[in-house]
């Protein structure tokens, strides 16, 4: 069972860095390019981590160790968009990516959200999988992706 808390500046950067490897895992984008991940964040989040209506967690297994972040957002009054789950590749298709998936949810049901809605890369199949058994349905379809919602 993980274990998590508040997400900090260091862990926040580690996420970043374990988001961009997955995007360039299912994308075209080429070591040699430069995304300034740092600038739009900054556009997103402008109170940092303490940006009103955003949720960052790190999640740890039984010795401490990091196995992965989520990051959540407000959208709308009853409606929480999951930004990112991430799971470190050494922890991969362990069951952490479910947990951390159910304990979000759980925590947006706590604060009377009643649905939640995600993104997911039309070529990530472990992760579109993982959303349909937790019953996320496909809401639309953009060209690279899916919108994938969830009543709580």
């Amino acid at each position: 069972m993980l274990s998590n808390r508040k997400m900090n500046l260091t862990e926040f950067d580690e996420m970043m860095k374990l988001t961009f490897e997955l995007i360039k895992s299912h994308s075209d984008i080429k070591d040699s390019e430069q995304v300034d991940w740092k600038g739009q964040v900054h556009d997103l989040l402008p109170d940092g981590l303490e940006s009103e209506g955003n949720y960052f967690y790190t999640f740890f297994d039984e010795t401490d160790s990091i196995v992965g972040y989520a990051w959540c957002v407000d959208k709308e009054e009853n409606l929480r968009l999951i930004a990112y789950i991430g799971v470190k590749k050494e922890y991969q298709r362990k069951g952490y990516g479910l947990e951390i998936m159910r304990t979000v949810c759980d925590y947006a049901k706590q604060d009377g959200i009643n649905k939640m809605v995600l993104g997911v890369e039309k070529n990530n199949l472990p992760a579109y999988q993982l959303y349909l058994k937790e019953g996320f349905n496909v809401e639309g379809e953009e060209d690279i992706r899916y919108i994938m919602m969830k009543e709580l």
